[in-house]
């Protein structure tokens, strides 16, 4: 959707441009040559706002991480902390299937000191989720990897159609959880 002439436009912009092409055509979209026609301006004028591709895939993901915590904060609430931040996170990412698919492939880095604050903020509800088990430090982030991979692995599978069976997903789902939250307090 073109922007109306004579307004100003900045990286926030860009970036919620480029959010909105993903979520419709997939990652693949999130490049400035493809924001650029979206915006109806010519690809070197995003330069004044990102960086480049790499720059732009990295702000959207960045965008998404933050959507994602905000969502599973406010997921409806459940027997336990993971429960709600597992169940809050599929519903994002389904919602959010192709800004999904562009964070699972964009590593953010939690030395820098830009992105730093936003992996701090996003993983705070995992580490809520992991004390409320009763997990130490060590245990927490074993705790929380195992968590991620098998949320992710579940949604791509779910995203991918690839649960064709006849059972209900959310069922499976479900007792996917139950298993993991079985597992991490044993």
């Amino acid at each position: 959707m073109p922007r109306k002439r004579g307004r100003a436009l900045d990286r926030n912009q860009v970036v919620l441009a480029a959010l909105a092409l993903v979520n419709e055509e997939g990652p693949e979209a999130c490049g400035v040559n493809r924001v650029a026609r979206d915006l109806g301006i010519k690809p070197p004028s995003l330069y004044n706002h990102v960086g480049g591709n790499s720059d732009l895939r990295m702000a959207v993901a960045v965008e998404g991480y933050e959507q994602l915590r905000a969502s599973t904060l406010r997921a409806e609430k459940r027997s336990s902390q993971l429960e709600t931040l597992a169940h809050g996170y599929r519903a994002w990412a389904k919602a959010n299937a192709g800004l999904y698919r562009l964070m699972s492939t964009t590593s953010l880095d939690p030395t820098d000191r830009e992105y730093a604050p936003v992996l701090e903020r996003g993983l705070k509800p995992y580490t809520d989720a992991m004390a409320d088990l009763g997990l130490d430090d060590e245990d927490a982030i074993h705790g929380i990897r195992t968590l991620r991979a098998t949320l992710h692995g579940f949604i791509l599978l779910e995203l991918d159609g690839q649960f064709r069976l006849g059972q209900d997903a959310d069922e499976s789902f479900r007792r996917c959880v139950a298993t993991m939250l079985r597992g991490l307090t044993s």
